[in-house]
Order: structure tokens, then C-alpha cells, then sequence
């Protein structure tokens, strides 16, 4: 019997030439629920031959805007049944952030109606398709998030892809960052901390997060293409339409915050406070690290749903440190894609006695090579810092945890005590390598976020003011321009897919 595979195809479709890909190597049933929903994709879903898909839905046609009140009752049955916890899953939304979404403010009732809509989507197409795996990339919003937590509730298999944050690599398991069981494994590749910086270098996180905020320079578009977009999109009728995704828009207030016009004049604005503010030396003998996140970002507003705030938690870390020491906060040079954080942002962190601010380039390895204590909400440079022999304090939760010398804060209110902890912690490579084996190991090369830039930049309109359209040839092009890495994780998910069916 065939086995039935649902995927979750957002915007950058890579799910979709996965599916593809999948396909061609073993028989099974496709089914797709995509995330776009605009005539152009409709448009390419009809008349596209690449992919022979046993059933399609469109998740947004099925949150009409009814503006009713919710069922609160359903909800709260829904929440029992499933264990979930809707608002929580809610705070993991970047549209329902006012400081992420520039256009409108939701409201409770909103929210939750959104939530019993999406709720009874997903039952129906589980229910109709009863599919023996489901397919995820990293869920970061409210709807794929839901989907996964009800798929797994109902006990169907997930298979989530996720990068490792080391380098291009990549790993598939049954939740976002989380390794399977491996303590099985016993083997140690790495014997010093110079293997382990060796292997360090050649995944270079730093360098990655350079190219991602060159990424937004990159659309393959003209000026003067661009300003034909421009010209199109003030004089030619555009229907936002009453999806809750354009709650707030308009013409005008596109033009002015959600385009390069806000864009271009904000980014100048704090590109001049920081070069004025930030530093680029490293003067201190005793110091901790920070890195900010970029935001909004999976890391923390998932994997760290009670510490949004990073002013705050500065905060707490400045008044928590022993008085020899000071907070080295260094800016992610990614933010440059959203014009940097806003002056105030940055005036609020001057404001904090014994905080120095570092500019967004300098290299973080020469802070891990200096400073005494790495801490960050979610971030990657808790694992780095320990192959600089550096300890770590995480807040939130990632599958670096593992690793004994990075600590988690599990109670605010301690943490002054877990930072005197941490500072006479040693770092053992022995551990740190048997984790970045077993990485290495379980761990595959494919460059997510890179073959999303490409789409993007493929098929994205100039200026981003229209819907991206998607041109059956141009998809094949993509598809065979890309097909040796699709081919390879899609072996990774077969060789999945085997392992279960085996269990």
C-alpha cells in the first residue's frame, strides 16, 4: 500500500520540489498544503506537470474574515484534547507582535478566531488525508506550528528539517531542533580545541549571517524595473482583500513602512548612531558576551517564548555580574536586512551602567577568545563559545543543551548564583567533541536558507509591491539548477521514512 506524505509548502518552495524529488524515488501519495494563496500560485499549481499531487488545499482560503466571536468552548476543548496552549503558540507569531507587524494590531477575539478556524482546517484535511508522515521546515509561525502539534497528537510521524545553525548542515528529526536518541553513539572525532575550531572555521555561522544581510541587495531586478513596479503599484487597482495577512494595509502606508522608501531612510538613520556608538575594540581584560538575536527569529520567539525581550534580560545580566566585570552586547550584523534596530533601542542599552556596546562586524570569535562568559537566549554562540574553551549560559531551549558546560537558566532569580557558577566552569573538549561528532554524524549538507535566497531572488517582484508570479519554466529551471541538493535531502528524508516503517 502506497504510504501517504503531507508536506507543508510555504512561500520559498522548497517543500514542494522536495515532495518532487521524494517522488520520483519511491511510490507514494503526495499531498500539499500550501501556505500561498494568491492567484499567481493558484495559477502555478494548476498548470504545473512537475509534481503529480493527490490533494492541494490553500491554508489562508480557510480563515475567511468572518470578524465573529470565537468558540470559546471548542477552544478550550481543543486545548485539553491536543494539550496545546494557543496563546503560547500565538507568541510565536511575529504578525501578532505590534513591534514586528508595521500595519495593524490584532485584537483577542481575532487571534483566537483565527485559531478555531485553523484548528478545524487542520482536523479536516488530517482526517480526509491520514497521512502516515508529515513534512515541516522550521515551524515558526502560528499555523505551522498548529499543524505540527496536532499532526503529532493524532500520532502521525513527523519529519521536521531543520538547520543544524553550524555551517550549511542540516538535520531531519520528529521535533525542531532536537537530535533523535543518540546515546548510542560513543565515538570522538575532535581531540583538542583546535580540532574543534578547525571544524569551527569551516562552519562559519558569522560569515553565513554577512551573506544573509547581503541577501536583500541581491534581487536580480534593474532600477529602472523597479520603478516600473512603483508606477504599477500606485496607478493600478491593487484588492488587499480582507485576509487577515493584509489587516491594515493600504497603498499608502505600504509604500511609507513596508517598502525600500521607510526602509533606505530608516537604515541610514541608525547606521549613523552606530557608527558613532559601537565600538571596535576590545579594551577590557574582564568581560562577558551577549550577542543579540536577529529578529524576529525562530530561535527565540519558539525556542525561547519567555525571554522576548533582550533589553530586559541585558538588564538582568548587568545587575547579576560580579563588579570586576563588564557586558560586551554586540549587534547581529543580519539586521542590517531590516535597517538595524531602532536608536531608542540601542539608547535604552546605553542607559544600562557597565554595558559596552560592539559593532555588528567585528568577528565573534575574538570575543570568545577574550571575554570570560558567553550568554545568550537561544543562540548558537553558546556551543562556539565552548569550542573557544569558554563556558555559556543558554536561557532558552535548543539541542546544543546537551553539552555539560553550557548552562541553563531554568529560574531568573538565580542567576546571579549561575553566573558565578558558570565563570569557574572548565570546559571539557571531550564533551564538547563527542556532541559536534554526533552532530557531524546525524547531519547533512544542504543550504537551506541559500536555496531560499535563490528562490527569492529568482522569482521575488521588483520591490517586493507585487505577488511573486512563478512561471512554469522558470520553476523547472530552478528545480534542475538545484537538483543535486534536493535529491540529497531527499534521500535523508527516504532513509527516514524506511527507519520508521521499520520500527
Amino acid at each position: 500500500m502506497k504510504k501517504r506524505l503531507l508536506f507543508y509548502v510555504d512561500g520559498a518552495f522548497i517543500n514542494f520540489f522536495i515532495a518532487k524529488t521524494i517522488k520520483e524515488q519511491i511510490d507514494c501519495e503526495v499531498y500539499v498544503i500550501s501556505v500561498t494563496n494568491t492567484d499567481e500560485a493558484k495559477q502555478f499549481f494548476k498548470e504545473q506537470n512537475l509534481l503529480k499531487i493527490d490533494g492541494l488545499w490553500y491554508y489562508p482560503d480557510h480563515i475567511p474574515d468572518n470578524r465573529i466571536e470565537p468558540n470559546i468552548e471548542y477552544l478550550k476543548k481543543i486545548e485539553e484534547q491536543y494539550g496545546l496552549n494557543f496563546w503560547k503558540i500565538a507568541s510565536y507569531d511575529r504578525k501578532f507582535y505590534p513591534k514586528f507587524n508595521k500595519f495593524y494590531k490584532f485584537s483577542r477575539n481575532e487571534i483566537l478566531l483565527i485559531f478555531e478556524q485553523a484548528t478545524k482546517f487542520f482536523e479536516y484535511v488530517i482526517d480526509k488525508v491520514k497521512p502516515d508522515f508529515f513534512i515541516v521546515n522550521s515551524y515558526y509561525a502560528h499555523d505551522d506550528v498548529l499543524f505540527y502539534e496536532i499532526c503529532k497528537a493524532k500520532g502521525i510521524n513527523p519529519l521536521v528539517l531543520f538547520s543544524s545553525r553550524l555551517g550549511t548542515r542540516c538535520l531531519i528529526s520528529k521535533k525542531y531542533d532536537k537530535m533523535e536518541d543518540t546515546s548510542h553513539f560513543k565515538n570522538i572525532k575532535y581531540k583538542t580545541f583546535e580540532d574543534l575550531q578547525k571544524f569551527l572555521s569551516n562552519n562559519d555561522t558569522f560569515k553565513l549571517a554577512e551573506k544573509l544581510g547581503e541577501a536583500y541587495s541581491e534581487i536580480s531586478a534593474s532600477k529602472i524595473e523597479k520603478l516600473k513596479a512603483l508606477i504599477r503599484f500606485i496607478f493600478v487597482k491593487n484588492n488587499f482583500g480582507n485576509h487577515y495577512n493584509n489587516y491594515g494595509k493600504s497603498k499608502l502606508n505600504v509604500l511609507f513602512r513596508g517598502t525600500a522608501i521607510q526602509f533606505l531612510i530608516k537604515k541610514k538613520l541608525n547606521e549613523k548612531f552606530i557608527n558613532k556608538n559601537f565600538k571596535k575594540n576590545i579594551v577590557d581584560s574582564k568581560f562577558v558576551f551577549f550577542p543579540l538575536h536577529f529578529e524576529p527569529e525562530r530561535s527565540m520567539l519558539v525556542g525561547a517564548p519567555f525571554y522576548p525581550d533582550q533589553i530586559e534580560i541585558i538588564r538582568k545580566i548587568a545587575k547579576s555580574m560580579p563588579i570586576e566585570y563588564k557586558v560586551y552586547v554586540k549587534e547581529h550584523p543580519a539586521m542590517i536586512v531590516a535597517g538595524w534596530r531602532s536608536k531608542s533601542f540601542y539608547k535604552e542599552l546605553l542607559k544600562i551602567p557597565n554595558i559596552r556596546l560592539i559593532y555588528p562586524l567585528v568577528n565573534p570569535i575574538e570575543l570568545y577568545k577574550k571575554c570570560s562568559l558567553v550568554l545568550t537566549i537561544n543562540g548558537t554562540s553558546s556551543l562556539e563559545a565552548n569550542i573557544y574553551e569558554k563556558p555559556s549560559i543558554l536561557f532558552g531551549s535548543n539541542y546544543f543543551s546537551e553539552v555539560p558546560s553550557i548552562i541553563k537558566v531554568h529560574e531568573i532569580q538565580q542567576l546571579p548564583k549561575i553566573i558565578q557558577k558558570a565563570l569557574t566552569t572548565v570546559v571539557d573538549p571531550k564533551e564538547v567533541s563527542s556532541f559536534i561528532t554526533k552532530l557531524e554524524h546525524y547531519s547533512f549538507e544542504f543550504y537551506y536558507d541559500g536555496i531560499a535566497r535563490a528562490f527569492m531572488n529568482e522569482f521575488s517582484y521588483p520591490g517586493y509591491l507585487q505577488p511573486p508570479k512563478y512561471p512554469i519554466d522558470n520553476m523547472k529551471n530552478f528545480y534542475l539548477n538545484h537538483k543535486e541538493e534536493f535529491e540529497l535531502v531527499a534521500k535523508e528524508f527516504i532513509k527516514n521514512i524506511k527507519k520508521e516503517l521499520m520500527i
